[in-house]
């Protein structure tokens, strides 16, 4: 007996021995792998970049400066994780937590000059130039002393003959490149109109300057300039401060028959405008004869009762809002800027996986006090999910939808595609969803310079979408 504990004891004391030995081992294998490196690259900058950190993991680092960094025709904006710009943006003094060894890139804006031409001005001389970021903004100058025997002075144009686009002394001016603005001259005696701007309801900043031009000539619509309203967003203007009248983007052309006000309008942040898109019938598949390929599904009869849809496609800055990030690629950084006119947050959302899809439409529900669509392992509340996995998951994969929800959701295929062709009111047979003209209503290859561009900017269909 005395010999069975005995043998006992020692199996016991062994295997002890054993996990404290283990225990040692992983301690020391800790301890080695707290320390991680900072590395600061000069990404084709002058000068000498930061010199490297080494801390402990989990500790945090202040994001330093350029230092003696620069860059000809360049201006520093900070750090980022890819040398191309395509990674994390991160500010010089942000408060950064080390986890790994990590390499953060100089990134560098381009700088581009805006000249001022007199364009034949009798006398005076023509504002300075300005050098900006690319896709900043500046407030352009009135004449100064420029004047021309015969004619007022009517604002700016991108071109000597005035068949560029105009832009009013005052208006802001987004630069993309580099550009030269010519006085735009009218003669005395052409009927004037004065084209005027109101700020309706905004909480801050000044509705741009009034500008004046010529009957029967175009003026191109400016931004909100530093306008801004708690709680929404801008998205252009209309003929009336209610929103019920015509509306125009920024950047559009508009042509002066009057004198007119201009008033801003403003959406609200992470409200979806929807569209009621009202039931019936169609051919789910159907070849419309402009895919060019086998991209339609076997045809079959739907019948759809009445539904809301989504008037655009979910933007920036209403994901950001819901989420609290944008996962898109053009997300208006150096090389990604909208293009010239356009609002950024306005952009569609891209690089949105399903997984993202279903908590944004759950989050969005919460948030307008609607009960969820989808319900997963019982919960309708994404912080009940976890991370949304970044590979396939089963347990996310058999995500419900909750009978008689009245929360946000992705539209069936068969509602999409009912929906998208124009229900069964759209007039015509018309080639593509609204028009035969695929300008006209949609963003291509041929069009978009590459680009994804503002939400409402083209034509609708015959449901309003």
């Amino acid at each position: 007996m005395r010999g069975l504990i005995l043998r006992v004891f020692i199996i016991v004391a062994v295997f002890v021995l054993t996990t404290c030995e283990l225990d040692d081992v992983e301690k020391v294998r800790e301890q080695m792998q707290t320390a991680f490196t900072v590395t600061f690259n000069g990404n084709n900058g002058s000068g000498t970049a930061p010199a490297a950190m080494t801390v402990n993991s989990g500790s945090s680092i202040t994001i330093p400066g350029a230092g003696n960094l620069t860059r000809s025709g360049h201006t520093f904006g900070g750090w980022n994780t890819n040398a191309a710009g395509t990674g994390i943006n991160y500010a010089a003094g942000f408060s950064y937590t080390v986890t790994s060894d990590v390499t953060f890139y100089a990134r560098w804006i381009p700088t581009f000059t805006v000249t001022f031409n007199a364009n034949n001005a009798s006398s005076g001389t023509a504002p300075a130039a300005q050098t900006v970021n690319s896709g900043s903004g500046i407030t352009l100058p009135n004449e100064n002393s420029l004047t021309r025997t015969g004619f007022t002075f009517g604002g700016w144009n991108t071109n000597a003959a005035g068949t560029g686009n105009n832009y009013a002394a005052g208006s802001f001016f987004t630069v993309t490149g580099n550009v030269t603005l010519y006085a735009r001259w009218i003669p005395a005696g052409t009927p004037t109109f004065t084209v005027t701007f109101n700020a309706n309801n905004a909480t801050g900043g000044s509705a741009p300057a009034a500008q004046t031009a010529s009957s029967g000539s175009s003026i191109t619509l400016p931004g909100a300039g530093n306008l801004a309203r708690s709680g929404h967003t801008f998205g252009g203007w209309n003929t009336n401060a209610t929103g019920t009248g015509m509306n125009y983007a920024t950047g559009s052309s508009y042509t002066v028959t009057g004198n007119v006000t201009l008033f801003a309008r403003w959406i609200p942040i992470g409200v979806v405008e929807m569209v009621h898109v009202p039931g019936g019938s169609f051919e789910l598949g159907r070849n419309l004869g402009t895919g060019g390929g086998n991209d339609w599904t076997p045809v079959s009869m739907v019948t759809l009762s009445g539904f809301y849809m989504g008037k655009y496609t979910v933007t920036q800055e209403q994901y950001q809002a819901v989420m609290g990030h944008n996962p898109s690629w053009f997300h208006g950084g150096s090389g990604r800027e909208p293009a010239v006119g356009e609002v950024q947050g306005r952009r569609p959302v891209e690089r949105v996986g399903w997984y993202n899809a279903i908590v944004f439409s759950n989050r969005l529900s919460l948030n307008e006090g609607l009960t969820p669509a989808y319900r997963i392992n019982g919960s309708t509340n994404p912080d009940d999910w976890g991370v949304s996995p970044e590979g396939n998951n089963t347990t996310w994969n058999a995500v419900e939808i909750v009978p008689g929800s009245t929360g946000y959701r992705l539209p069936t295929e068969a509602q999409w595609e009912y929906a998208a062709k124009g229900g069964n009111v759209s007039p015509g047979n018309f080639s593509y969803s609204g028009s035969n003209n695929p300008d006209e209503v949609a963003w291509h290859g041929g069009n978009s310079n590459q680009m994804t561009h503002e939400v409402g900017l083209k034509q609708p269909n015959g449901l309003g979408l």
